[in-house]
């Protein structure tokens, strides 16, 4: 990776890095995704003008993906997505810098399942994989089922 890209993509210049689709298909065949509020440019077509994902919440049922901007806004998110987990019976699955040292990985993590995912991302439209690892977190209002560790590009014949 290029110098270039890499300050691109360790800075809050840029954080809307789209859901690889081949990887989106891969975690539609292992959890029921209902929704998909990815932020930047949802993969499942109905995204409604105007509207922010976080305003979505009470419109939804099931389990909802989300590839929320990793920048200073990321923490807002996933109280929001606590908040409807709480309050509208639904699950959040979100794609996630796995960034075990910071204050929301131990918040949000605890309670919630976590998958650690091997290799890295590359984002659609990135020249290159991203330098750092990736984890889903499986946000619900109930107790959830641990870590694991997934291969995913394995599990395709990737």
């Amino acid at each position: 990776m290029n110098e270039a890209t890499r300050q691109v993509m360790h800075s809050s210049a840029k954080d809307d890095w789209r859901t690889p689709l081949a990887f989106f298909k891969w975690l539609c065949g292992k959890i029921a995704i209902t929704a998909d509020v990815d932020w930047s440019a949802p993969i499942i077509p109905g995204w409604p003008e105007g509207h922010s994902a976080l305003d979505l919440w009470p419109e939804l049922h099931g389990n909802i993906y989300c590839n929320p901007p990793y920048g200073r806004q990321l923490e807002q998110w996933l109280e929001r997505g606590a908040e409807a987990c709480r309050w509208y019976a639904i699950s959040v699955v979100w794609l996630l810098p796995a960034r075990t040292d910071t204050a929301w990985f131990h918040k949000y993590a605890k309670n919630n399942g976590v998958w650690f995912l091997k290799g890295r991302l590359t984002f659609e439209g990135a020249p290159a994989p991203a330098p750092f690892p990736s984890m889903l977190l499986h946000q619900t209002a109930w107790r959830s089922n641990g870590m694991r560790c997934v291969d995913w590009k394995a599990e395709i014949g990737g």
